[in-house]
C-alpha cells in the first residue's frame, strides 16, 4: 500500500463520551471501544502529515495530547472553542496548546448556548475545510454536527463508527449515511486499520474535486 500524505490537510473528529441522562439516551455505547477508535484516528491522522480538527471536550484532548506527545507532532490539531466555555477551558486543552501541539481558535458567544455551539461548528467547518468527517460515541450534538457538516461541506465524506455505540452507531445503522464502500470499516472494531482505510479514501476522494 502506498505511503499516505495528507499533506497537513484537516480531518474532523466528533467524539465524546455519552454521560448523564444525554448519555442514557444513546445506549449502547462502550466507552474503551469510543477512547480506541478517538486514538486509532488520531494516530492515523498524525502519522499520515494531517491535522486534527475538533471542538475542544474534556474527555477527547488527553487523548489527543498523549498521542501528539507521544509522537512528537507540533502544530497538528485545531480546537475550536466557544467563549461561551472560556472560564471552563480543560487542563489538557490548555497543556496541548502550552507545549505546541495545536492552537485553540476561540469563537464568539452568542445569546444562547445553542447559537455559539453552531457558531463554533460554522467557523470550524468553513475555516479549516476538512477532507472528511469521523463520527465516534456522542450524544444529541454529535447528530447536530454530522447534518451541519453536510450543510457546509456537502460533497465531503461522513463516516460515523459503528462500533462503540452512542449517538454515531444510530448514525451508521441508516444505510443513506454511509457510502457503500465504506460501511466495511465503519462496522469494524478493527480501529487502527478502519481509520486508515477511510483517510486513504478521502485522501482519493480529494484528489477528484
Amino acid at each position: 500500500m502506498p505511503t499516505l500524505n495528507l499533506k497537513r490537510r484537516s480531518i474532523f473528529m466528533a467524539a465524546s463520551f455519552p454521560s448523564g441522562e444525554r448519555g442514557d439516551a444513546v445506549r449502547p455505547f462502550d466507552p474503551l471501544a469510543i477512547a480506541d477508535a478517538v486514538s486509532a484516528l488520531t494516530r492515523a491522522t498524525f502519522v499520515a502529515g494531517g491535522r486534527l480538527v475538533f471542538g475542544g471536550h474534556p474527555t477527547i484532548s488527553p487523548l489527543v495530547l498523549l498521542i501528539a506527545g507521544e509522537l512528537n507532532q507540533s502544530d497538528v490539531v485545531d480546537i475550536y472553542q466557544s467563549r461561551w466555555f472560556s472560564a471552563s477551558i480543560s487542563v489538557e486543552t490548555m497543556r496541548m496548546v502550552g507545549m505546541g501541539y495545536g492552537r485553540i481558535r476561540w469563537t464568539d458567544r452568542k445569546e444562547s448556548l445553542e447559537a455559539s455551539l453552531r457558531e463554533m461548528r460554522v467557523r470550524m467547518f468553513q475555516e479549516t475545510d476538512p477532507i472528511g468527517g469521523v463520527f465516534i460515541g456522542g450524544m444529541s450534538g454529535l447528530y447536530e454536527e454530522f447534518e451541519l457538516f453536510h450543510e457546509y461541506l456537502p460533497h465531503r465524506p461522513r463516516v460515523p463508527l459503528a462500533g462503540p455505540g452512542g449517538a454515531a452507531s444510530s448514525l451508521a445503522a441508516d444505510p443513506h449515511n454511509i457510502e457503500a464502500a465504506m460501511r466495511r470499516y465503519a462496522f469494524s472494531p478493527q480501529y487502527p486499520a478502519a481509520c486508515r482505510a477511510l483517510l486513504t479514501w478521502m485522501d482519493g476522494r480529494d484528489a477528484l474535486e
